[in-house]
């Protein structure tokens, strides 16, 4: 049977409402999936607009403000108030940081997105974007003193591309409206760690050698002047450098393995920590003290040590030692080993070996080493004072239920009084201030 003219005329119209009705969901479905993609950029900071340089709009765009507050049973903010114990700095993540030489009070910070360098004065929070040069989704930002950064990412080969720039002063002609230009040139490809030599104006990196090692290498800023320091048939290194010009080496950390620190002495390695399990490792810049954590068994241990041939201390809070970081400046402390009445000079003044330690709340992991440097648990972390000199431990701060700090990164200005961190739950930049310590004196 032959169908009728009438009933292919139903047919097709018909066909055409089942295909508008597809098109149609397909339209709806690729909008909310723009919809979650653009929600998803957004709390990772991608796709954010250039901000200008005028502070209002950084304060909205990518700043939650160095005068924002972590609320507390959700009090408003006073006018005149004290400022915060913890404040949150950004929104968007951020790629590393560091404060301004000496009594500066300004933070600096690269956001990962864009790579465009910031300055944060933490007395006033004016913040101002200092760079008008993208480096997209950059993953790592290390600072000198001097102003000069090294912006690391991975390159469209898969590589590591490392840039070594400076920012131009604002006197310069390549300065421009929205920044300053950040010239600079790139290093060789692969560096897998890298830091400025605190010492000189010259860089500290780790590349593997062909055979499966690595070297350590200290170069010039561009790269070009290069000299071999260190070298070991084993690739998992990376270096830390000191401003009274030590240099150490030290073995990634990984649960349940031996490390091993060394100290550059004269061209040779002279051993600081051997054959610890998951070693994490701080050296003190103005001492021998050293802060050193292990990682074994399903737990963690942090210990002290305040000279080269002096007992380590097992301290009585568990973490590692990259949430540490050395006090940067103390209260001279007068020390007598005799009466006064006996001594014809006043006693030396000794300043006390302090640090800060984030210490997490809960270990939910028996590789916790392994599975926090990939990201795949995070901790709430409560802030220590440990005195390596008396051997005490003081908690300071502990935040709310319901503002998670994994401390990544901690650093601290010259002054002593503030440590920056990054949370390593989100990326984004925090400041925690440090109540001035009261000055202590023998009778």
């Amino acid at each position: 049977m032959r169908p009728t003219k009438k009933t292919l005329s139903y047919v097709l119209v018909l066909a055409a409402l089942l295909m508008f009705a597809g098109l149609g969901g397909w339209y709806f479905f690729l909008n909310r999936q723009a919809e979650t993609v653009s929600a998803t950029d957004a709390s990772r900071g991608l796709r954010s607009e250039a901000p200008s340089r005028s502070v209002g709009n950084i304060y909205n765009n990518i700043v939650s403000g160095i005068t924002s507050l972590v609320e507390r049973d959700g009090d408003e903010t006073r006018e005149g108030a004290s400022p915060p114990q913890l404040q949150k700095i950004t929104k968007t993540p951020v790629a590393g940081m560091a404060f301004g030489a000496g009594t500066s009070s300004v933070l600096y910070f690269a956001e990962s997105s864009t790579g465009y360098i910031f300055s944060a004065d933490t007395s006033t929070g004016a913040v101002e974007r200092l760079t008008n040069r993208m480096f997209p989704k950059t993953q790592e930002a290390v600072f000198s003193r001097d102003g000069s950064v090294v912006l690391r990412s991975i390159d469209e080969n898969g590589d590591i591309a490392s840039f070594a720039g400076k920012i131009a002063t604002s006197t310069s002609s390549e300065t421009v409206d929205g920044g300053a230009t950040l010239s600079g040139k790139y290093l060789e490809r692969n560096i897998s760690a890298i830091v400025p030599a605190a010492f000189s104006r010259e860089l500290l990196y780790i590349v593997k050698t062909p055979f499966g090692g690595a070297d350590g290498v200290l170069s010039s800023w561009d790269g070009m002047r290069r000299k071999t320091v260190f070298s070991s048939p084993l690739s998992g290194w990376y270096p830390i450098s000191l401003a009274d010009g030590r240099i150490f080496f030290v073995l990634r950390p990984a649960d349940n393995a031996a490390g091993f620190a060394y100290e550059l002495k004269n061209g040779s390695l002279v051993p600081q920590v051997r054959d610890a399990r998951g070693l994490t490792y701080l050296p003190n810049t103005s001492s021998a003290a050293i802060l050193y954590g292990e990682s074994g068994g399903g737990s963690l241990a942090l210990f002290a040590r305040a000279q080269n041939d002096a007992t380590s201390l097992s301290l009585p809070i568990r973490t590692v030692a990259d949430k540490c970081v050395w006090s940067t400046e103390g209260p001279a402390i007068a020390t007598t080993t005799t009466p006064k009445i006996f001594s014809k000079k006043p006693a030396p003044m000794v300043k006390p070996l302090v640090a800060y330690c984030a210490v997490p709340q809960f270990v939910t992991s028996n590789a916790f080493l392994n599975d926090w440097y990939r990201g795949a648990i995070h901790t709430s972390d409560s802030w220590w004072r440990v005195d390596v000199s008396a051997d005490t431990v003081e908690l300071i701060f502990a935040p709310e239920m319901d503002t998670p700090i994994d401390v990544e990164s901690p650093i601290m200005d010259d002054r002593g009084e503030h440590i920056a961190f990054i949370n390593a739950i989100d990326k984004t930049l925090w400041l925690l201030r440090i109540k001035p310590e009261k000055i202590k004196t023998t009778p």
